[in-house]
């Protein structure tokens, strides 16, 4: 099951972010100031993934931050879920166009088993803090 991110996710976020090792994305920086995107719960309610949701004002929408409860031994089939209600979320929210990156093998692989296409060439995540 997928819900709303919720103001209170945002803890339970920052902290999958600091078991994994990477580094916590300000809520300044997610969408709705970390409200914008869904959460995957499982049976009891329990968080097990969030991602985000971009939206821009053409076709095409963003997802990103992809993360999981590194402590949940079936977050795989979670993964999946979330990212595919993000994808018809966007559709809803009137997009035709969802792009998003990805550097973590095991997540390139549940976005391929989503739809999503994969380009062949090699291309490099390029920021700058203004």
């Amino acid at each position: 099951m997928t819900r709303n991110i919720t103001e209170e996710d945002y803890n339970t976020i920052q902290s999958w972010w600091t078991d994994w090792g990477w580094s916590v994305i300000p809520r300044e920086s997610l969408p709705n100031r970390g409200t914008g995107g869904l959460m995957s719960v499982d049976d009891e309610g329990n968080p097990v993934c969030a991602l985000f949701l971009y939206e821009t004002n053409s076709n095409i929408a963003w997802s990103e931050f992809l993360i999981s409860d590194p402590h949940n031994k079936n977050r795989g089939a979670y993964v999946k879920e979330v990212i595919d209600a993000v994808c018809d979320l966007a559709k809803k929210k009137g997009f035709s166009i969802l792009f998003t990156c990805s550097s973590h093998k095991s997540a390139v692989n549940v976005y391929k088993k989503a739809g999503f296409n994969i380009s062949e060439s090699n291309s490099s995540e390029l920021i700058k803090i203004l």
